[in-house]
C-alpha cells in the first residue's frame, strides 16, 4: 500500500496547508516535532491543529541526533504526549548516525518510546537502504515497527 505524505519542518513554517492539499494529491502530512534533547519545532502544533481541524491524516516525528537514545525518546514523548492518541509518531533516523550506530541506537529509541506510550513509531528511511537491508532495517520492521519509505516525487506546490 502506498500513501502520499509529505514531511515538513520549521523550514516550511509559512506553508499554507490548505493550498498544498488543494494543489497536490496528498493523503497526509508528517510534521517535525523534536530533535535531539533540546529542540522543539515551534511551528509543529500550528500544523497539527490545522490537520486535525481539517480531518487530514497526520504524524509527528523526532530527528535522532546520536547523543543518548533513551533520553531522546523521553524528550520526544514529553513534548508530544498529547499527539499519541491521534497522530502517527515517527523516527527520522538517517545520515551519519546510521553509519556510526547501525540500528542499535534506533532500536533503543524505539523500545523506549514504546515502553513510555504503548505505541510503536514508524521509522523513516529511504528505499535504497531497505533494498540493500543496510544495518538491519528489515529486522526492525519484523519487530512491528512500520517503515516510512521516503521517495522524492517532485516539488510540492
Amino acid at each position: 500500500m502506498s500513501l502520499n505524505f509529505i514531511d515538513i519542518s520549521s523550514y516550511q513554517a509559512d506553508l499554507n496547508l490548505a493550498a498544498v492539499f488543494a494543489q497536490n494529491p496528498l493523503d497526509g502530512v508528517i510534521v517535525k516535532a523534536t530533535e535531539g534533547m533540546s529542540y522543539v519545532n515551534r511551528s509543529c502544533d500550528k500544523f497539527v491543529q490545522w490537520l486535525i481541524k481539517n480531518d487530514k491524516p497526520w504524524g509527528f516525528y523526532h530527528y535522532l541526533n546520536g547523543k543518548d537514545p533513551a533520553a531522546e525518546a523521553k524528550y520526544f514523548v514529553q513534548n508530544t504526549i498529547n499527539y499519541f492518541n491521534d497522530g502517527l509518531p515517527c523516527a527520522d533516523y538517517e545520515g551519519d548516525i546510521v553509519q556510526r550506530y547501525g540500528t542499535y541506537y534506533l532500536k533503543r529509541w524505539l523500545e523506549t518510546v514504546y515502553a513510555e506510550t504503548g505505541v510503536k513509531p514508524l521509522v523513516y528511511c529511504n528505499l535504497s537502504t531497505i533494498q540493500a537491508d543496510v544495518n538491519g532495517f528489515r529486522t526492525i520492521a519484523q519487530e512491528g515497527y512500520p517503515l516510512w519509505l521516503a521517495q522524492w516525487m517532485g516539488k510540492i506546490t
